[in-house]
């Protein structure tokens, strides 16, 4: 009896010691993950929103051909090339889509939103846009996707025309408030969904939940 209770004593010894190694190396490699990639992911969502900022103030920009035809080629394809190059198509978003409670814009949802660039008009420009990223919190999710929550705020304007203009948001497009001496505009705790493709950080889903506009 003694024997088979040292016996069961040793294995909860070495399991609570597996157990505990486990623990350990999930911290570590936390840590780790924080340290390396968290300042990568933040320059990438930097640039791409800056980027978007200066996609959309093109449409109040001169050009060499101020045909409508020639800003609606020219906003739709440069909107294209925003989204090609910071997006990737993502099964596991797909599937949250289908089974979550929340809905996050994939890179098929930005996509068809070149619409409407592609009917823009010059009613719908802006002459400036700019934006800053606060990058919150990031957090490992797989062994190559990871979560950054952000705070994103754009500043609009002053805008063309009293109906606004047509600008890039996290989540897809709007129209500002036809402010003539511009406004900023701000979304907290924007959830950003991430995945390493061939190397580089690329967003593949966004849940914006609301936005605050500050004058």
């Amino acid at each position: 009896m003694l024997k088979r209770l040292k016996k069961a004593n040793r294995g909860i010894i070495l399991a609570v010691i597996v157990l505990l190694c486990f623990a350990i190396w999930l911290f570590v490699s936390g840590n780790k993950f924080k340290e390396e990639e968290t300042e990568n992911i933040e320059g990438v969502l930097t640039e791409y929103f800056t980027k978007a900022a200066e996609v959309s103030a093109l449409s109040g920009q001169e050009h060499e051909d101020d045909s409508v035809e020639y800003l609606q080629g020219l906003m739709s394809s440069k909107y294209e090339e925003l989204i090609s190059e910071y997006w990737a198509y993502s099964d596991y978003i797909e599937n949250a889509n289908k089974y979550s409670m929340y809905y996050y814009t994939s890179k098929g949802d930005m996509l068809l939103s070149k619409d409407v660039f592609e009917n823009i008009d010059y009613s719908d420009s802006i002459t400036s846009a700019s934006s800053s990223v606060v990058v919150t919190k990031v957090k490992s999710n797989g062994a190559e996707g990871a979560t950054a929550i952000v705070d994103v705020s754009v500043k609009i304007g002053p805008d063309l025309t009293e109906n606004g203009g047509i600008f890039i948001t996290p989540d897809g497009y709007m129209r500002s408030d036809g402010l003539l001496n511009g406004c900023t505009y701000k979304w907290e705790d924007v959830e950003v969904k991430m995945l390493k493709v061939d190397g580089e950080w690329k967003i593949v889903g966004v849940v914006s939940y609301w936005y605050s506009i500050l004058e």
